[in-house]
């Protein structure tokens, strides 16, 4: 693994700002620190390559934004809100990129042409770990990951609220309950919810078929709903479910009724939502776990500024609570 500016920092125990002016030559730095930080620089082997020396003098003022999904998404509007917003405040611009080619070949090209400061992710995919190995500045948003010793991550709750909204459903009556979640593109999402079905599972002592997995990918919209038809007009039907992304519910609303099933009375429904207003004109009324992507987008990108300018992140930027919008479908 590459050995970064910010392995140096940690192993000097000096700040990112400090071990640049020391490879920069820039000075304003004592005796006593600057050679805690050649020690390290010995001791790991950092070599610090071009575009790193030049960073200080270089910024373009600019931060590369990579959406994962379709700008259509809901989460992705209000995480690009936010993001721009905390962008422009501190004189930032921020520029939309798709990502190209193997993730090895994206981060080297991120590196060597210099058009942006960092990177920023708005979900968990294949392309984060190169770029964040590289020792480009980058921040995403998801669970934390094994590699990322510096927590240069957002993370909205991902597994708490949906434990909370499968609780919720069984602490109203239900004894059987449908897992919904779909229209993902990075396959880690399905390891993520069957493990938060598993863990709720057993911490309540559930058999294992009274919360089952309803997971699809973009394409396979239609084929859920056929599955979940099955579920409505089975003998074993389900009394709850949960809809990972509120823009399905309208459908789910759908197809109960078309299954002779009433909201709540045979069927309680709770979703997710990134809009306090979502679900809030389907009949009845969704009740939903609101979770706050434009503060995630804001936080991530004052976050990866920090990064830019040779400072260590506020992890209290990390943790973006969600909170529960009680209303008519449980």
């Amino acid at each position: 693994m590459k050995v970064t500016i910010y392995d140096v920092a940690r192993e000097a125990g000096l700040s990112i700002a400090t071990v640049s002016r020391v490879i920069n030559g820039k000075g304003g730095v004592t005796p006593k620190s600057e050679k805690k930080i050649r020690d390290a620089i010995s001791k790991l082997g950092y070599l610090p390559d071009a575009s790193a020396q030049g960073l200080a003098s270089s910024l373009v003022n600019t931060i590369g934004m990579v959406l994962n999904g379709s700008i259509s998404n809901s989460y992705y509007v209000q995480f690009l809100d936010g993001a721009e917003h905390a962008a422009r405040e501190r004189g930032f611009d921020l520029l939309l990129m798709s990502t190209y080619g193997t993730p090895e070949e994206f981060a080297r090209s991120i590196r060597t042409r210099r058009k942006i400061d960092g990177i920023l992710f708005a979900a968990v995919g294949p392309y984060v770990q190169p770029v964040y190995e590289s020792g480009f500045p980058v921040c995403y948003a998801g669970h934390r990951q094994s590699f990322d010793d510096r927590r240069v991550h957002v993370y909205g709750g991902f597994s708490g609220y949906r434990k909370e909204a499968l609780s919720l459903l069984f602490s109203r009556g239900c004894r059987k309950v449908i897992y919904m979640d779909g229209g993902y593109t990075y396959k880690g999402t399905d390891e993520r919810n069957l493990q938060v079905i598993e863990d709720f599972v057993v911490t309540n002592g559930l058999r294992p078929d009274q919360v089952e997995y309803l997971g699809f990918g973009q394409q396979g919209v239609d084929s859920a709903f056929v599955r979940l038809e099955k579920y409505f007009l089975s003998p074993n039907k389900p009394d709850g479910i949960f809809v990972a992304d509120d823009k399905y519910c309208p459908q789910v609303y759908t197809l109960a009724l078309e299954c002779g099933l009433t909201i709540p009375k045979d069927l309680k429904v709770v979703a997710s939502v990134q809009n306090p207003l979502d679900g809030k004109l389907l009949r009845p009324a969704l009740t939903a776990y609101l979770v706050n992507s434009y503060q995630m987008g804001y936080n991530a990108t004052v976050k990866l500024i920090q990064i830019i300018q040779g400072g260590i992140p506020d992890d209290h930027l990390t943790y973006v609570p969600y909170s529960l919008i009680e209303r008519e479908s449980v």
